[in-house]
């Protein structure tokens, strides 16, 4: 399944607007709340990844809001 995920991700560039904010509601279950392509591309590129590979670790989670807090 990792190859098919890869192509999706190098797919998701290639998409306009109104595409990505659909596969975003398709990927997450809600609306996105940025209309940023890059930021879709982003978010729904890690999303897939995470479903595909697994999520960081709940420690490594809370370690990187202790990073963003800090800044």
């Amino acid at each position: 399944m990792g190859a098919a995920v890869y192509r999706e991700i190098a797919r998701l560039p290639g998409l306009d607007a109104k595409a990505l904010r659909q596969r975003y509601r398709e990927v997450f279950g809600e609306e996105p709340r940025t209309t940023q392509r890059q930021q879709l591309v982003r978010r729904i590129g890690w999303k897939l990844q995470a479903l595909s590979h697994g999520d960081i670790s709940e420690s490594a989670r809370r370690r990187a809001l202790q990073i963003a807090q800090d800044r």
